[in-house]
């Protein structure tokens, strides 16, 4: 998850034409985080790098972000994970503290 935190977005290439995504740069092996978390690696970069939008009876339609916008969809993901560890952390210390009983 650290990973996420290494990762950048370069945007010549959305701001010459905004239906193209960003680019990533930075240090961050995508696989490696996919593997984690479970999903592939092209589903995690078409993740950070666009806005799945449904209209009703359409297929999805998904929108190249800004760089603010891979920038903030990074960020929330990384916070979603961090989250969820410090929750499973906090289950784990209260459970060691105060064993059910039998």
């Amino acid at each position: 998850m650290l990973e996420l935190g290494n990762l950048e977005f370069r945007d010549e290439k959305h701001q010459a034409n905004e239906a193209e995504p960003c680019e990533m740069a930075g240090h961050c092996d995508l696989k490696r985080v996919g593997k984690v978390l479970k999903v592939d690696e092209a589903n995690l970069k078409r993740l950070l790098l666009f806005e799945k939008k449904v209209f009703k009876g359409e297929e999805a339609v998904f929108k190249a972000y800004s760089k603010n916008g891979c920038v903030a969809n990074r960020n929330t993901l990384s916070k979603a994970l961090y989250n969820s560890v410090f929750e499973f952390i906090i289950y784990k210390v209260q459970l060691a503290l105060n064993p059910p009983s039998s």
